[in-house]
């Protein structure tokens, strides 16, 4: 015998609804939550800051955002635009 699910289809749209209306009205939180449930979406880890050789306002990459801007050698110029540190 099959075992009765927890709740029907009915009330598991409902609340879907419901969900998605509190995130459409700005909850905050069920936007983070929806993100990543749904989405598959994680927070991203701030990024760290120096300053360079001018004394301006860089950017410092990890190894893999380094390979993926520079390739797999890590010498020459980035493969595209570089843009200045948000200040």
């Amino acid at each position: 015998m099959a075992e009765k699910p927890l709740y029907t289809e009915e009330e598991l749209t409902l609340l879907r609804e419901k969900q998605m209306e509190l995130a459409l009205g700005g909850d905050r939180q069920m936007l983070i939550w929806l993100g990543k449930s749904v989405l598959g979406q994680k927070p991203v880890p701030a990024r760290e800051t120096g300053s360079g050789p001018q004394g301006e306002q860089v950017i410092i990459l990890t190894a893999e955002e380094a390979a993926a801007l520079y390739g797999a050698a890590g010498a020459g110029e980035p493969k595209g635009e570089s843009f200045p540190a948000e200040t």
